[in-house]
């Protein structure tokens, strides 16, 4: 690569340089968003925390969400147990086992979709507070993470 091009590159931001697709997630992956939307509907407590997770923690649940992939055989149960000393666990995922379970089948049905969004840091949060919101949020002001988020 010439000189100058490697100079260019460095002064030009991060966001810039990264290859982010400039389609959202949503439109990529329109059917994949539609059986999300519908978990989020079904389970908003559960999304709330996953969504909350994903931004507080977002290794662990970016760890989570490619185990979806990469385990396809193995249960939340396994994942728990590999996983103990996170806190997130006993805190999130133990209290909504059932509607975590529908989650990790969601990501199985879209195993595309589902490695896209752990592949960007915090990718599934801002699907989850940017355009599923008002599936999850009550109306009232501003919600804070919940009790306890890991």
């Amino acid at each position: 690569m010439k000189p100058w091009l490697c100079m260019l590159a460095l002064t030009l931001p991060a966001a810039a340089r990264a290859d982010a697709p400039s389609t959202p997630w949503s439109q990529r992956h329109p059917a994949a968003f539609a059986s999300l939307a519908a978990w989020v509907q079904q389970n908003p407590e559960a999304a709330r925390q996953a969504f909350w997770w994903d931004r507080q923690h977002p290794r662990r649940a970016e760890t989570f969400l490619r185990w979806i992939v990469e385990k396809p055989t193995e249960t939340l149960d396994a994942f728990a147990s590999a996983h103990q000393d996170w806190p997130a666990v006993d805190e999130v995922l133990h209290p909504s086992h059932a509607a975590f379970e529908g989650l990790i089948a969601w990501g199985r049905a879209h195993p595309a979709a589902l490695q896209e969004l752990s592949s960007r840091e915090r990718s599934f949060s801002r699907i989850g507070f940017n355009e599923l919101a008002e599936l999850w949020q009550k109306p009232r002001a501003a919600q804070p993470p919940p009790q306890g988020a890991p």
